[in-house]
């Protein structure tokens, strides 16, 4: 798979817990595209049509890709593929495999068992070495696995929502049946007539302690955290007294610290900290004074500072650093000055720089970047010399940093949105590659840093929304796999990278 170079390949192969020979697999040979044209790695649904093989939930532990798809005989079941046809193989059939992640040099994945519940299951990358860890109760599915540090932890429901003791159950496993367990003895979650609501929800890892939100006892949502023992898994804080829900939401790890949004019913929905205590769990900063909101929203860590955008009230929704102290969170620049908002969006960190997309009513929405003051936030460049809509605001990462670059979608009115790259100079903001050719757009989106690769999803106009990567050339930028024959998209829905080896996770 030719997410990064021979030699990043060999020091993730020695350096990282999951290894190439821990699963079987040989290394993979350097293929270089040096005519960009696309090579379709493996047609795995080659029943006759344009049928695709609905690929999805992708998760490269090193240079092996795990992913569910189905072909023409077997159903959806786990493949592995190491970026040849070859070796694009499947891992076990029926099993409909979701939520991929990477603990403790293991991959592990919900799937449906025969009676429709989702059990946990765990992959070595080779079939005999793929089993389900425990048989949940038939009612049970199994969600929210997220890793802490090599355990896993993981949420079980009642799917069925038709018990009045609904079951929200916070589970952790190290991979084994015997040590696959329910932290708590009672429920995690309140019943309620809308249980989704009442669950858990925003697991996090802060240094080695998984935090979470949910409603136990109709006690409002409030946030919790665990040590993966009952006695350890206590709720935080009652920031909104009784019944009354602060909503903790926007949960991100900062300084060692939990930072993230709530109201405690007094002030409204502003930026909050914990460390874990009771007393640690304070407000910090009422950002807009009274009940009004703040609302502040993408949170993110620039070396020791944290940025977001919020609303003071006066002016509009800006650009706002916090060093967590109340002092210490201040309103960056008035980007839009008066009381309409700049709107900052996409909050990237890139090698200490601040990246992100504002619109100071002037130029419509555009790249910038901060250094944190007022005269370092600057407009990068005007790429589209008018006022309308630049950058593509989604749930989908749409900014990305990459061996120093920024790499984004953007349109400059002549070719569409199209893939582009930054160094944070005028000159260095230039067009990657125009994908699909003329004024249409390939719609680049899903941006995702692998290795010294960007990885990201995009429409050619022929093959449909597939899988790309670049290395910020032109030539460099080639389509990976027709994972979907023809112009019909595979329909990729996420991509990330898992914490502790450089990896790919890209759902479909």
């Amino acid at each position: 798979m030719a997410f990064a170079r021979r030699n990043k390949l060999r020091r993730l192969a020695s350096t990282k817990s999951l290894s190439l020979t821990s699963l079987g697999l040989e290394t993979l040979e350097r293929r270089d595209l040096l005519s960009g044209v696309p090579e379709l790695v493996r047609d795995i649904n080659a029943f006759p049509g344009s049928l695709s093989s609905f690929p999805r939930d992708f998760l490269a532990a090193g240079d092996v890709l795990f992913f569910s798809a189905q072909d023409d005989t077997t159903g959806e079941g786990l493949w592995r593929s190491n970026g040849s046809e070859a070796g694009t193989v499947l891992v076990k059939d029926g099993v409909d495999p979701r939520n991929l992640v990477y603990s403790n040099s293991t991959v592990y994945f919900t799937a449906v068992d025969v009676a429709g519940g989702r059990d946990l299951w765990k992959s070595d990358g080779a079939e005999d070495g793929t089993f389900r860890v425990m048989d949940m109760d038939a009612t049970l599915e199994v969600s929210s696995l997220t890793d802490v540090n090599g355990t896993l932890y993981f949420i079980t429901r009642d799917r069925l929502f038709n018990h009045p003791d609904v079951d929200f159950g916070l589970w952790r496993s190290d991979g084994t049946p015997e040590n696959t367990v329910r932290v708590t003895s009672n429920n995690i979650g309140s019943p309620a007539s809308f249980p989704t609501i009442a669950g858990p929800q925003n697991l996090v890892n802060v240094a080695g302690t998984l935090f979470f939100t949910t409603d136990v006892n109709m006690s409002g949502r409030e946030l919790w955290k665990s040590d993966g023992t009952e006695g350890g898994t206590v709720r935080v804080k009652d920031i909104n007294p009784g019944s009354a829900s602060s909503s903790p939401n926007r949960l991100v790890a900062f300084n060692g610290n939990l930072f993230f949004t709530a109201s405690d019913g007094v002030s409204g929905v502003e930026l909050w900290k914990s460390d874990g205590t009771e007393e640690g769990t304070v407000r910090v900063k009422d950002i807009n004074p009274g009940s009004a909101h703040s609302i502040p929203s993408s949170l993110v860590d620039v070396d020791g500072t944290l940025f977001f955008s919020a609303s003071d009230g006066i002016s509009g929704s800006e650009l706002w650093k916090s060093d967590g102290t109340e002092e210490g969170t201040v309103r960056v620049k008035a980007i839009n000055p008066g009381s309409a908002s700049s709107s900052a969006t996409n909050l990237t960190n890139v090698d200490g720089t601040l990246f992100f997309a504002a619109n100071d009513g002037i130029s419509g929405p555009e790249l910038w970047k901060s250094d944190g003051t007022d005269e370092g936030t600057v407009r990068v460049t005007d790429i589209f010399p008018e006022d309308v809509s630049l950058v593509v605001v989604s749930p989908f990462p749409s900014f990305v940093g990459v061996n120093g670059l920024l790499f984004f979608a953007a349109d400059d009115g002549i070719r569409g949105r199209e893939l582009w790259k930054s160094d944070g100079s005028q000159t260095g903001t230039l067009l990657v590659k125009d994908i699909r050719t003329g004024g249409a757009s390939s719609s680049p989106t899903m941006l995702t840093s692998v290795g010294e690769s960007l990885a990201f999803v995009a429409d050619d106009g022929i093959h449909g929304a597939e899988l790309w990567t670049s290395d910020g050339t032109s030539l460099g930028t080639n389509l990976v796999k027709e994972l979907s024959p023809g112009d019909v998209s595979s329909v990729i829905h996420e991509l990330r990278t898992a914490r502790r080896i450089t990896s790919l996770v890209l759902s479909a």
